[in-house]
């Protein structure tokens, strides 16, 4: 079975979610990509495997094996399921806040996301609160993240990572609360309290 998990990631909507908290709140970041149709989806044994048999739109195939493969994850262990995303070390290469390099091993929390697989919060410890001396972009948080859009899956519709900012006490929801940033490009987002 994790074999058969494995095949789907491999085919699935890759996203990697970090959860990155700058002062009094939480960012959580996600990768998506958009490639084309592979022929993978054409063959017999995936057709039936994805319950593709009949279907012939390709919108009704896309929701069909992103349905299947959140089934799919939701039978997994917690543990075969972070085993199957990024680690913080192989996705954040690189970490500052208010103009200090980041600890990524203490820094970062995991939180294991549903539909984006391993998610990292950052300022997720209230008794610890990281706080910014001066505004601008320099004193804000500052990732480089290494998004593996070779790890993509043929039902992802973008790459990049999305980000969700919210509260260290709340829960991060990056699907419906988030903010995306393409890969290949730096992208910048400003907070007002």
């Amino acid at each position: 079975m994790l074999n058969e998990v494995k095949q789907l990631w491999a085919t699935k909507l890759y996203l990697s979610t970090t959860t990155i908290a700058t002062t009094k709140e939480t960012t959580t970041a996600t990768t998506t990509t958009a490639p084309k149709q592979s022929a993978r989806v054409t063959e017999p044994e995936t057709v039936k495997a994805m319950g593709f048999t009949g279907m012939t739109d390709g919108v009704a195939m896309l929701t069909r094996a992103k349905e299947n493969l959140i089934f799919t994850m939701s039978a997994l262990s917690e543990v075969q399921r972070i085993a199957l995303s990024q680690s913080k070390r192989e996705f954040i290469e690189m970490c500052s806040f208010d103009g200090k390099e980041c600890n990524i091993d203490t820094d970062f929390k995991l939180h294991v996301d549903p539909a984006f697989g391993n998610c990292y919060t950052f300022n997720w410890d209230v008794n610890n609160n990281h706080s910014s001396s001066k505004a601008g972009p320099m004193y804000g948080i500052r990732l480089l993240l290494f998004v593996n859009t070779s790890d993509y899956m043929a039902t992802s519709e973008a790459s990049g990572v999305r980000l969700a900012i919210h509260s260290p006490t709340d829960f991060p929801f990056p699907d419906t609360f988030g903010y995306s940033a393409p890969v290949g490009f730096a992208s910048s987002f400003g907070l007002k309290k």
